[in-house]
């Protein structure tokens, strides 16, 4: 009956052109007063491009923006900024990664904070304590048995306090002549302390330069997710004693970006854009996959999803009229697309970069306390933009508006 009256609340909003779906009911909106803006830093020279990573929260009201220089000849910087409940700090470098690879980021307890990269072929995590721009950290390599190098950007994930766990594909040479590739899992029950690390099996056709997603329900539970060379997506469980095996999930997902969310303790949704520009979903209820649904939408970057409720979850994308637009799932029930407007870019030319080439930027999201929901999109000039919406059952999503918080400067 909740759901019902929820929907029922709901003002019907047509979606336009842009988005191919049909027109349903769409979240009531109403203004809420913009949070403090950070002053706008100009982009300058021709260097590597500042591109939004990540979004992550550590507690109630903190907040955290990422964004990691892109050129696939020059080692990457990693920039953040924080919310602390009150302003957003200034743009921190924190770390680096190496060339065109892409780092994780993962909260692994009150406001503790890990960042995991490529870094001259080895592991490295940045980890720490506390809030931009007073951020104390510190970087480590870790341990990589038998392993030669990394080949791909590493995917992590947390399920208690102190516990960690990293997985990327690895390069190993067994002999002088012999190498093989392989997953390589990393983890540490202590906030990055010490670490213990296994070889997992890998599936026919996977792709190692791909770095793998990895999503957890709670304790002593893991899902990789990881493509094959023919777009599709395959997934590795572990249930809290053993690995099972690679199952193939099949879809089609040429984007080969997906955003993985859990949801109500039983459940994992999938989220990926197809050959027709539309989303699909594939959720984990248990041991089964339900298989690839359309959620519709005619999207130009990969989704960003996150749960903002025990059982409620947003997710997001561009449309090619360069707006934000979304779609909830509020108490089990999906409501119709709708935008919250902006002009952001789906892709953003790098003139100074040698080659000339595009880079992505996909929108990304979080959420800092129960009924809020942050997000963030980068416009076409290189500032990174932010919008939070508090939702409630009576009036459904108030908006704050879109503030920017300029971008990294060097």
């Amino acid at each position: 009956m909740l759901a019902i009256a929820v929907i029922a609340a709901m003002i019907a909003l047509s979606l336009s052109a842009t988005v191919a779906a049909p027109a349903q009911a769409a979240p009531t909106h109403h203004a809420t007063p913009a949070r403090h803006m950070a002053p706008l830093k100009p982009f300058g020279g021709n260097g590597p491009l500042p591109v939004l990573s990540a979004a992550v929260s550590g507690g109630p009201d903190m907040l955290d923006a990422f964004a990691t220089t892109a050129n696939p000849f020059v080692p990457a910087e990693i920039y953040g900024a924080g919310w602390n409940g009150a302003t957003w700090s200034q743009w921190e470098a924190v770390g680096g990664a190496d060339a065109a690879t892409s780092p994780s980021f993962v909260t692994f307890g009150q406001n503790s904070l890990a960042i995991f990269s490529e870094y001259q072929g080895k592991l490295q995590e940045v980890s720490g304590a506390g809030s931009f721009p007073n951020w104390s950290h510190s970087a480590t390599d870790l341990p990589m048995p038998f392993a030669t190098s990394i080949t791909s950007g590493p995917g992590a994930t947390s399920w208690g306090d102190g516990r960690l766990d990293v997985f990327a594909w690895s390069f190993t040479r067994y002999n002088r002549y012999l190498y093989w590739q392989d997953l390589l899992h990393e983890w540490s029950t202590n906030g990055g302390a010490s670490w213990q690390s296994e070889f997992l099996p890998t599936f026919s056709g996977f792709t190692a330069g791909l770095a793998p997603v990895v999503v957890s329900r709670g304790a002593n539970d893991l899902t990789v997710l990881a493509f094959g060379t023919n777009d599709s997506l395959s997934a590795l469980t572990w249930n809290g004693s053993s690995w099972g095996s690679w199952q193939s999930l099949g879809g089609y997902l040429p984007d080969q970006r997906i955003s993985a969310q859990p949801l109500a303790g039983n459940q994992i949704h999938v989220f990926g854009v197809g050959g027709n520009a539309s989303v699909y979903d594939d959720t984990l209820t248990g041991s089964s996959w339900s298989g690839w649904n359309s959620l519709g939408g005619y999207l130009t970057t990969s989704p960003t999803v996150s749960s903002w409720a025990y059982d409620s979850m947003t997710v997001c994308a561009l449309s090619s009229d360069n707006a934000l637009w979304c779609r909830d799932d509020i108490y089990g029930s999906w409501s119709g697309w709708y935008s919250l407007g902006g002009s952001f870019a789906s892709g953003i030319s790098c003139g100074g970069c040698s080659p000339y080439y595009y880079v992505g930027d996909p929108p990304v999201s979080a959420s800092s306390d129960l009924g809020t929901f942050d997000v963030f999109a980068q416009s076409s000039d290189l500032n990174i933009w932010h919008a939070e919406g508090s939702w409630d059952s009576y009036s459904g999503w108030g908006w704050s508006g879109w503030e920017s918080l300029g971008h990294p400067a060097y």
